[in-house]
C-alpha cells in the first residue's frame, strides 16, 4: 500500500434484512458463541473471551460471527491441541486457531511495534484471521498506535483491517476476510499517511443467514 495512493471506503450503510436472514442482537450472538465454543470443547474460562472477540467485530460492522461459525465448523477433525499448533497435521505451517493464536500475538506485540512503521511481521496466518483482530486492537490501544493487518490473496494485498483500541475498519475486499492465504501485521505509518477512517462500536444487532445459523445450531445440539 505504501508508495501509492490508498482510497479508503466510506462507512457502510445498514440494509434491510433479507427474507432468508434472521436478526440477532449482540447478546444473542454472545449466547451462540458461548454455546458453540463449549460444544467444540473449548475450556469454560475461554468462552466469554471468545464471545467478547466476536462482539467487538460485529459492533464495528465486521463479520465476526460468520468467521466464528466457519472456525467452529471447518476443523472438526482436529483436536483443540492440534488447532493451537502453528505446525499443522499435514506438515504445513499456518491455519491454526486464530483465537488461540491471538494469545501468542499479544506476547510478541512489543516486537511488532518495535519494527519501523509499515514493516510487516513474518508469521504464518491462522485460519479465519479476522478473529485475531480484537486482540490486536487491545494491544494497539495500550500502545497508542494504529495496527494494520494486510490480507493477501496470491501475494497481492486484497484488504486491510485497521484497529486502534476501540475502533476498527475494513478497507478493501470483504471476501478477502475469508479467502486470504497470507497476512502481514504492521504498525500503520500515521506520520506519513495520516489516520485512516475508523469505526466506533455503533451496532447492536446483525442480520445473519438462517441456514448458516442452523448449521451452528446443529453443532450446539450435537452435545449432551
Amino acid at each position: 500500500m505504501f508508495g501509492r495512493t490508498t482510497t479508503f471506503s466510506e462507512k457502510p450503510k445498514r440494509r434491510p434484512a433479507l427474507p432468508n436472514e434472521v436478526r440477532l442482537s449482540l447478546d444473542d450472538v454472545d449466547r451462540y458463541v458461548v454455546a458453540a465454543a463449549r460444544a467444540r470443547g473449548y475450556p469454560e474460562e475461554f468462552l466469554t473471551e471468545a464471545a467478547r472477540q466476536v462482539r467487538f467485530l460485529e459492533a464495528r460492522g465486521l463479520p465476526g460471527f460468520a468467521s466464528f461459525r466457519r472456525e467452529m465448523l471447518e476443523h472438526g477433525s482436529e483436536t483443540l491441541t492440534q488447532r493451537g499448533r502453528v505446525a499443522r497435521p499435514d506438515g504445513q505451517s499456518g491455519g491454526q486457531c486464530p483465537m488461540i493464536d491471538a494469545l501468542r500475538i499479544a506476547e510478541r506485540f512489543e516486537r511488532i511495534v518495535a519494527l519501523p512503521p509499515g514493516r510487516e511481521t513474518d508469521y504464518p496466518m491462522p485460519s479465519n484471521p479476522l478473529l485475531a483482530v480484537p486482540t490486536l486492537a487491545e494491544c494497539a490501544g495500550r500502545h497508542g498506535v494504529i495496527i494494520m493487518t494486510t490480507l493477501y490473496i496470491r501475494e497481492r494485498p486484497a484488504a486491510y483491517v485497521f484497529v486502534d483500541g476501540d475502533r476498527a475498519a475494513l478497507h478493501g475486499s470483504y471476501y478477502a476476510l475469508f479467502e486470504a492465504d497470507s497476512w502481514g501485521i504492521a504498525r500503520f505509518p500515521e506520520e506519513t499517511h495520516g489516520t485512516p477512517p475508523l469505526r466506533e462500536a455503533d451496532l447492536e444487532a446483525i442480520d445473519f443467514p438462517a441456514d448458516a445459523l442452523r448449521d451452528l445450531m446443529t453443532l450446539i445440539e450435537s452435545q449432551p
